[in-house]
């Protein structure tokens, strides 16, 4: 008899089962606190069989892991694309601050609050994870400081990081909503902070 799970074994499909279940686990996420999902929930959301989801991640872990990553990876496109379109290094490094502060605004902030307040704790879960979870976010900025010619542009990138990320995990927490002023005011330190802050008479 043959398995009812034997059409995954086209790649295609797998792939469409994969993807089925990331949305659902998306959605879910925008609704909670944790990236700690029932499977049966997304199971039931995506419309598929608890075999087919074994199936095509193995276990919760390898889930959650695809569900954080391609989160990161949709936010990462994102500010690449708006860091890449700003021309002076002044310019790229405020671009970016303020692309990921103002994440823990409105619906931006409800999708992601889960993996905000969740992102020590899964990094210590998948340590081996940490290139797809953080440096996809990093990566436009450390390449500008490296075009400034900046010393030390990955440890300031990272210093940079760890100031935008927690400020907006915290705004999130607190479902505090930070105006323009508030955005603005922490990616002028993120340029004080990697050295390309500007004279206050021509900012």
């Amino acid at each position: 008899m043959a398995s009812p799970l034997r059409y995954l074994d086209d790649p295609a499909a797998l792939a469409r089962e994969r993807a089925a279940f990331i949305a659902a686990a998306l959605d879910l996420l925008a609704a909670t606190d944790t990236v700690d999902l029932q499977v049966s929930r997304i199971v039931a959301r995506a419309g598929r069989h608890n075999a087919a989801f074994y199936r095509v991640f193995g276990s919760k872990d390898g889930l959650t892991l695809a569900v954080v990553e391609e989160a990161t990876r949709r936010t990462a496109v994102v500010v690449e694309r708006r860091v890449a379109a700003a021309e002076a290094p002044v310019e790229a490094v405020r671009t970016w601050a303020v692309a990921l502060l103002s994440l823990a605004r409105g619906e931006a902030a409800r999708a992601i609050r889960a993996l905000a307040l969740d992102r020590y704790r899964l990094l210590h879960r998948f340590p081996q994870a940490e290139a797809t979870l953080t440096l996809p976010l990093r990566q436009p900025l450390t390449r500008t400081l490296r075009r400034a010619a900046l010393p030390r542009a990955e440890l300031l990138a990272d210093a940079a990081f760890e100031l935008v990320m927690s400020r907006q995990a915290a705004w999130i927490a607190l479902d505090h909503q930070p105006d323009a002023d508030e955005v603005a005011a922490y990616a002028e330190l993120v340029l004080d902070l990697v050295g390309l802050a500007q004279p206050a008479a021509s900012r």
